[in-house]
């Protein structure tokens, strides 16, 4: 089912993500989650740009790539993708790993994305967490998209007063391809798995406060 995310304004330097509305990544696009992980998204925005937070529960936490662009989703890997022009077909991806290793894409599908080899990672001003909550091991990552990096990126220009009713859709997903603890979650979703993850039909709805 397609799913609608309210998104707040928030321009605390701190975000005390504890108090967002999160978004909870849980539904399976490749059959049964036995590895029984959970994960949720969160968004809030400024006249900066958008400011995302992912975390996620799982076991096994797996990390071992450490290089721009490399194959995070083999690791224990939290995924963003966001397309902000709804006459825009293309979309960014951000798939980060426990260690902020980041892959980060552009593209209308995933049969013409394009990894961002040139993009200086330290403009998102990425941050990663391993503790634990109880018995349960945690790990979770956030990042900005400033205004002007959307801008150059993928012709971004929406002011900021006029968010509202802009058509930009966004999902979370989380995943990691790492032997029996494979696993394959989403936000939302429509029935339709042909693209996996890179279907922008999947994406869900936006609207901003303003």
């Amino acid at each position: 089912m397609i799913k609608e995310y309210s998104v707040a304004y928030n321009d605390e330097e701190n975000v005390q993500w504890d108090e967002v509305e999160g978004a909870l990544i849980k539904t399976s696009l490749r059959g049964e989650n036995r590895y029984q992980t959970e994960a949720v998204g969160k968004i809030v925005y400024n006249t900066k740009g958008l400011r995302v937070f992912m975390k996620a529960y799982e076991q096994h936490i797996h990390a071992t790539h450490i290089d721009l662009n490399s194959d995070v989703c083999r690791d224990s890997c939290l995924e963003f993708f966001i397309k902000p022009n709804a006459d825009d077909p293309r979309y960014l991806n951000f798939e980060f790993n426990p260690f902020g290793a980041l892959l980060i894409g552009i593209g209308s599908s995933a049969y013409d994305r394009r990894r961002l080899d040139e993009i200086n990672p330290e403009v998102f001003h990425i941050q990663t967490r391993l503790f634990s909550e109880g018995e349960r091991n945690c790990w979770s990552v956030s990042f900005e998209i400033p205004n002007e990096v959307m801008a150059y990126l993928i012709n971004y220009k929406i002011p900021i007063k006029k968010l509202k009713g802009c058509g930009m859709t966004c999902n979370f997903m989380k995943c990691g391809n790492h032997g029996d603890k494979a696993h394959f979650l989403v936000w939302s979703e429509n029935g339709d798995s042909s693209e996996g993850f890179h279907n922008s039909k999947l994406f869900g709805k936006l609207h901003f406060s303003v």
